[in-house]
């Protein structure tokens, strides 16, 4: 910096960003949405750089629990995890109605929508289906069709976007209503490397909206993937909990977890099978691990 001290640079000319890197935009689609008034509507884009912002526009746990029995997702929860870990973040919002995530990724399709209307700055994509294996958003066998099939789809996507010098880092989709034994199926085989099946389910903090509808223990927190992928850096595991740059509300911890013991998240992990992370077999978890699917769990 020289005796003339520091050279302050002010990305974007310094208008409306929190942290330093263009990287940390994120997209959430949500594939079978609730609307909230004329605030948040379905077919709407919103863009949000705080959790702030989102209950600004009504959101909120009550919105997630008065819809919780119409198998909808829960847009509020998976946007509340995402700047929980990820509080420096941008999160693009496309809440849709049913009967869509088969297109999301097709040409000219809703991924394209959303990333033109970002000017191609989102980096990591998620997609959340809903809460119930209904046969408006899944085939037959919930993950064992629709999700394969739109992993497929997205990595396709990804590799158009880098033709077109465009650079996604990471798409990661809901991998709802998975199959309560060991997963046979290698997610490797599809050649996807950009893109995640997630199947962690927070039982514990869902246990009200499982209790009005069953379907969201068969949901999986996409939302939480997000901004754990969000809060680190390129270099970094998404499971690691000594990151190296802590959001400045959580500097005075010595890891960075995903428990929140306040607002009662991730205290009782489970998949999206319903069952508990403490009640897997070795058998589940070695082929959850070496298949490619990524869960949550707990570890001394």
């Amino acid at each position: 910096m020289g005796f003339a001290g520091p050279s302050i640079i002010k990305k974007n000319g310094g208008l409306g960003r929190k942290a330093p890197s263009d990287r940390n935009v994120a997209a959430l689609i949500i594939a079978k949405g609730y609307a909230v008034s004329t605030t948040f509507a379905l077919g709407g884009t919103y863009t949000f750089n705080s959790l702030a912002e989102a209950e600004a526009v009504g959101l909120g746990p009550d919105t997630d629990a008065n819809n919780a029995d119409t198998h909808t997702c829960l847009s509020y929860y998976h946007i509340s995890e995402y700047f929980r870990l990820n509080p420096d973040g941008r999160l693009w919002v496309l809440n849709l109605a049913a009967g869509t995530p088969a297109t999301i990724f097709d040409a000219a399709g809703l991924a394209d929508q959303l990333m033109n209307a970002s000017s191609k700055a989102i980096r990591h994509f998620g997609v959340v289906l809903g809460g119930a294996p209904d046969a408006e958003i899944t085939l037959a066998n919930g993950t064992e069709n629709t999700v394969w099939a739109m992993q497929t789809a997205a990595q396709a996507w990804v590799e158009r976007q880098a033709e077109a010098f465009v650079y996604v880092d990471n798409v990661m989709i809901e991998g709802k209503s998975l199959a309560a034994v060991a997963p046979t199926y290698d997610l490797h085989q599809l050649a996807s490397p950009q893109v995640s099946i997630v199947v962690g389910n927070d039982l514990g903090y869902l246990a009200p909206y499982i209790t009005v509808d069953g379907g969201h223990a068969n949901t999986a927190a996409v939302g939480t993937a997000l901004g754990s992928i969000g809060v680190r850096k390129l270099c970094e595991s998404i499971g690691s909990v000594d990151i190296e740059q802590k959001p400045a509300s959580k500097r005075a911890q010595a890891d960075y977890t995903l428990v929140d013991t306040l607002r009662g998240r991730w205290l009782i992990p489970g998949l999206s099978s319903g069952v508990k992370f403490d009640n897997l077999t070795p058998a589940i978890r070695q082929a959850l691990e070496g298949y490619g699917y990524i869960y949550m769990g707990r570890y001394e």
